[in-house]
């Protein structure tokens, strides 16, 4: 079995290596360990940027943690109060906070994550210390919660339809052989229904130290869910296939990675991180982790053109904001939404003395007061 697995994969590179990839239901295979060619790229020529300053008002000032973004909606937290600030999705306006931190049942102890239903005007917050997920209505009234496994840990969920939240269970791999990576949670009942993805053997992205007694921990902070217009791209660890779930839950192979995650160490993962029309981003990081510096995790950006069938290295630029490279290995939120950055406002003004900045983000930084609300930096498929 180990040896016919080899050989389809050998066959794959063989044959896709030469492929151009016009059609979008082609396979792409990547060589994690590959010097492939630099290209430079501008996020504008790619995606649709935009910069949203969110209200400042004395009961509204958060310190810049984004929870969701919505075709209307952009939540945002203070963690360690509990706060949820809701802003308008398209002029920053300051709609309404809630706070239900607490101990009693309809109340959360630590607030993980957050995602709103707009359809629904309805709010389900995450406490990851009661591995609960809690559903308020837009005004902070509770309404429902459903208890989740001890092995479940749900650092991200995205808005997958108007029934179910796609969830990314980041419950450590290595202490379980039997956890699935992704479910759909339905929003009414708390059912899941799972993500089969095969894979070999489990393993972990975790980098783990024992000293006595304690045991240290560390993986990357790569998103395993990205959102495209052509579904939601499923990257599981321990798999060498990145598949595309899609809105009628076919999952679909997209990408395979070469050499097998079981034959490498370190293991090289490869990560998902946009897919237009014309290319797929990604980032392959090495699972090194070095505990006395603080430091590891190597990665490399590459790009598949899907026009030419070609794949580079890359590194894309912002022009409103000069020097400034941007990572596009974040978390999803709306399917329409590449990535939404949380920019300091202080760091703003320092930039703009500095005449780093240009357009509407030199605009916008003009006006801005050190103690101001941050100002998000959203990216849009075109």
């Amino acid at each position: 079995m180990r040896t016919m697995y080899l050989l389809l994969v050998a066959l794959l590179s063989l044959f896709l290596g030469g492929c151009h990839f016009k059609d979008s239901n082609e396979i792409l295979v990547v060589d994690v360990t590959e010097k492939y060619p630099l290209k430079k790229l501008y996020v504008q020529d790619i995606l649709d940027l935009e910069y949203i300053p969110l209200e400042t008002t004395s009961d509204f000032l958060t310190q810049g943690r984004i929870l969701d973004v919505t075709e209307s909606k952009i939540l945002m937290a203070n963690s360690r109060s509990g706060d949820i600030f809701i802003f308008d999705r398209v002029n920053g306006k300051a709609l309404g906070k809630i706070n239900r931190r607490g101990e009693g049942p309809e109340e959360y102890v630590f607030l993980m994550n957050a995602l709103a239903d707009d359809d629904k005007n309805e709010l389900f917050v995450y406490d990851a210390f009661r591995r609960t997920m809690l559903v308020y209505d837009m005004s902070g009234g509770f309404k429902r919660s459903f208890k989740l496994s001890t092995e479940i840990i749900l650092n991200q969920f995205c808005d997958f339809n108007s029934d179910y939240i796609l969830c990314q269970n980041t419950y450590d791999q290595s202490m379980s052989q039997s956890v699935n990576s992704f479910f759909l949670l339905s929003k009414n009942d708390g059912s899941l229904t799972f993500i089969d993805i095969p894979y070999e053997k489990r393993i972990s992205t975790s980098v783990m130290r024992k000293e006595g007694d304690i045991i240290y921990g560390n993986s990357p902070k790569n998103s395993q869910v990205v959102s495209s217009l052509e579904g939601w791209l499923l990257m599981e660890p321990s798999s060498d296939t990145i598949y595309i779930f899609q809105s009628d839950q076919k999952l679909t192979p997209f990408c395979m990675r070469v050499p097998s995650i079981q034959d490498m160490h370190p293991e090289i993962f490869l990560y998902p991180a946009a897919l237009t029309p014309e290319y797929c981003f990604m980032q392959s990081v090495e699972k090194k982790w070095d505990f006395e510096n603080n430091e590891g995790f190597k990665s490399n950006n590459i790009l598949f053109d899907r026009i030419k069938g070609t794949i580079y290295r890359y590194e894309i630029y912002n022009r409103d904001f000069k020097d400034q490279e941007l990572d596009l290995s974040m978390r999803s939120f709306h399917k329409n939404i590449v990535f939404a950055i949380s920019l300091d406002p202080f760091d703003l003004i320092e930039s703009n003395n500095s005449g780093k900045l240009e357009g509407r983000l030199k605009e916008i930084a003009s006006s801005l007061g050190e103690e101001d609300n941050p100002v998000i930096m959203l990216a849009k498929y075109l």
